[in-house]
């Protein structure tokens, strides 16, 4: 994971343990890469985790409530059909979009994993549906180079999976 100076000290202003933000986000993917998925993810540093835009799958949750921003899983479409497969245990398009359902399922795991991490104390998180692009990099490129961003890269064989999370505190209700 990498923090540049503006990220650590709003994450020193707001109170977030950024060290169990991450085991978070790590333990999370790899509990849905191990159990639902049946595949063992090698934990990669962020500088290596480039994923090739012509095939990208990335799903992104929003949050809002206390705080704000969204949490975004993207990687390879050969790696989400391989973690679908396995997954379903189903070779082939059987569903309507497995790779689609796999990445959303992911994005919503993590961001109720997120949600648990920043509402302990019964502070409202509202988190949105997932929502899945397919080969669109480009427009979410954009989103991955947010200075608030936390970002960590795993790896399966080859193929790589990017996590990352945007974090901003809700500013206070005009009264």
């Amino acid at each position: 994971m990498t923090l540049d100076a503006t990220t650590a000290r709003m994450f020193r202003k707001q109170h977030i343990n950024r060290e169990e933000l991450i085991s978070r986000i790590r333990l999370s993917v790899g509990d849905f890469s191990s159990v639902l998925a049946d595949l063992q993810m090698e934990e990669l540093s962020s500088e290596d985790a480039h994923v090739a835009p012509e095939s990208a799958v990335t799903g992104v949750v929003n949050f809002e409530g206390a705080y704000r921003g969204y949490v975004w899983a993207s990687c390879s479409r050969s790696l989400a059909s391989h973690m679908a497969e396995r997954q379903t245990g189903c070779h082939g398009e059987s569903h309507a979009d497995p790779v689609g359902q796999l990445v959303g399922e992911m994005v919503n795991i993590l961001g109720g994993e997120l949600r648990l991490f920043l509402s302990p104390a019964d502070r409202k998180i509202e988190l949105s549906p997932p929502t899945v692009y397919h080969d669109d990099q480009e427009e979410f490129s954009d989103w991955t180079s947010d200075p608030n961003r936390l970002c960590c890269a795993f790896q399966h064989g080859e193929e790589r999976l990017q996590v990352g999370v945007v974090l901003k505190r809700s500013l206070p209700a005009p009264l």
